[in-house]
């Protein structure tokens, strides 16, 4: 689509939200966007949906992969909450039919009625083993299937349950989504990666603690960035950032107000203060490689400004070119 077209019928919004006397916040533009849209042609509403979903990140088809495992997911529990109730019904059934037997042995003195009962227990187990082994099966099926599933699901997961914040899978999927954004609208894009410098790290071997730490680094970069940036655990206490719209200067600029919120703030590991220290890599997204490898430099630069005593942030490019 020709952004000239979009940028025309952004305006149109505006014009439409001045003459109802409405203030153009976000949400009342999304309204009159939304409204607007579905008088448009076919062709300029499915061409605006992909540029939306392509900028979101998350297309509607992910969606659907997931909720359809989870939907199938869902019957396998359901089969195989039936079968282990099934298989407590024929329990229950041969436990009473087995103590009904019983109680009459007890009061029997005839040998041959003794007899006689003895083979009507094992007449009621003989009738209940066949659907008892048949449901065990079914059941260990189940199980198998319910465990694969939800695994599946786990594997498809873009949330990081311990930071709460999106995972090192989803940091891929969105990257490549940026890189696709910026060659369709050619707009800069920003990967910033942070850590909590080791030196502060070696004074802190317990796990618990570090956890901790950076727990706190993750609440602090979420005052610092905007609704729009994207943030992902990558892994072992290491946070990467997308700024979406942003240059390296307005990414600098972040960076430097990180470090001084951390160097003006107070922490404490039990009753001892510690000083935090950030140890940032900086990488302006490069569309001629691919999202692997662009995480991969903006990851080295973090590893290299954690070697370094002297700089704040390292700012990375792909040929390997270190600035400050």
């Amino acid at each position: 689509m020709n952004t000239d077209i979009l940028n025309s019928f952004s305006q149109d919004i505006l014009i439409k939200l001045k003459e109802d006397s409405l203030v153009p916040l976000p949400n009342n533009f999304y309204n009159y966007f939304d409204n607007m849209l579905e008088n448009k042609d076919e062709e300029f509403k499915n061409e605006v949906l992909d540029m939306i979903e392509l900028d979101s990140g998350t297309s509607s088809s992910d969606y659907l992969h997931v909720e359809s495992k989870i939907k199938q997911n869902n019957n396998s529990f359901k089969e195989l909450l039936q079968n282990i109730s099934d298989s407590f019904k024929k329990l229950n059934l041969l436990d009473k039919h087995s103590n009904i037997v019983l109680k009459k042995l007890e009061q029997s003195n005839s040998s041959d009625e003794i007899v006689e009962l003895l083979s009507q227990i094992s007449q009621i187990i003989s009738n209940n083993e066949a659907g008892l082994k048949s449901k065990i099966k079914d059941i260990q099926s189940k199980y198998i299937e319910s465990a694969k599933g939800v695994k599946s699901v786990f594997e498809d997961s873009i949330y990081d349950p311990k930071y709460q914040l999106f995972n090192s899978r989803y940091l891929q999927v969105i990257v490549k989504k940026e890189i696709e954004s910026i060659q369709s609208f050619i707009h800069d894009s920003v990967l910033i990666a942070l850590k909590v410098d080791s030196s502060i790290l070696d004074t802190c071997k317990d796990d618990k603690a570090q956890t901790i730490l950076n727990k706190t680094i993750s609440k602090l970069i979420l005052k610092v960035t905007r609704r729009s940036d994207f943030i992902f655990h990558y892994q072992n206490g290491t946070f990467v950032i997308l700024f979406k719209n942003m240059g390296l200067d307005g990414a600098k600029a972040t960076s430097n107000r990180l470090q001084t919120i951390v160097k003006e703030s107070t922490f404490f590991i039990g009753e001892n203060e510690v000083d935090l220290k950030l140890s940032i890599g900086i990488f302006d997204i490069d569309t001629s490689i691919s999202a692997e490898e662009n995480i991969k430099f903006v990851v080295q630069a973090t590893v290299m400004a954690d070697n370094s005593d002297q700089m704040a942030h390292i700012v990375l490019d792909r040929s390997g070119e270190v600035s400050v």
